[in-house]
């Protein structure tokens, strides 16, 4: 995938991604300095963080990225990172050096099976 690609085959990309299964909450598309490019929330999805909140949470989840690329010639590529918190699941995928995919799930979500039986296809054909 390049960064260079249309902003609406991203966000048909977010929307692909988004009906893939009822527990993801938030997909997005984001830079390699957490600028956001595109992003869709679930259908009567509230989010539970402010858009400041947000940001921030996208930043760290790049940064927390970029700190473990230095170990892929030992440990092999990245495929996802998630978090797993009480109310949320998250996970940031590469797309390439410049463009991250981020994806929120209920906290009920198995989503290891989800990203790695449905995204991750889905995703690995665009890159």
């Amino acid at each position: 995938m390049n960064t260079n690609i249309e902003s609406d085959s991203m966000m048909n990309l977010c929307e692909q991604i988004l009906n893939l299964d009822k527990s993801i909450r938030f997909v997005g598309i984001s830079n390699n300095i957490g600028d956001v490019i595109t992003a869709k929330y679930g259908e009567n999805i509230t989010p539970l963080l402010s858009g400041i909140e947000a940001e921030m949470s996208i930043f760290q989840s790049i940064t927390r990225i970029d700190s473990v690329q230095a170990m892929k010639d030992k440990l092999g590529k990245i495929i996802y990172v998630a978090e797993v918190f009480e109310n949320v699941k998250r996970a940031t995928i590469i797309l390439d050096s410049d463009c991250f995919l981020l994806v929120s799930f209920n906290a009920y979500a198995d989503h290891d099976a989800i990203i790695m039986n449905k995204i991750y296809p889905l995703v690995k054909q665009m890159i």
